[in-house]
């Protein structure tokens, strides 16, 4: 016999496992970066070397709007 269990919807797994990995992803440090996060390191990149992006690489980063 096979249990059932009460389970969210797929769209709400997703979300919450996107929001777990954007959580991770943006708080984690990084040593390979110098203790930065990738956001961090990224956009230090791009003010030093601009011509390496074709567009302004914060436009296209997931984050809060604060």
């Amino acid at each position: 016999m096979q249990r059932t269990r009460d389970r969210a919807p797929p769209h709400q797994d997703q979300a919450s496992l996107d929001d777990f990995i954007n959580a991770y992803n943006d708080g984690r440090r990084l040593t390979t970066l110098k203790g930065l996060t990738p956001f961090e390191d990224i956009g230090n990149i791009w003010t030093q070397e601009p011509e390496r992006f074709t567009a302004n690489p914060t436009h296209h980063m997931l984050r809060q709007n604060t």
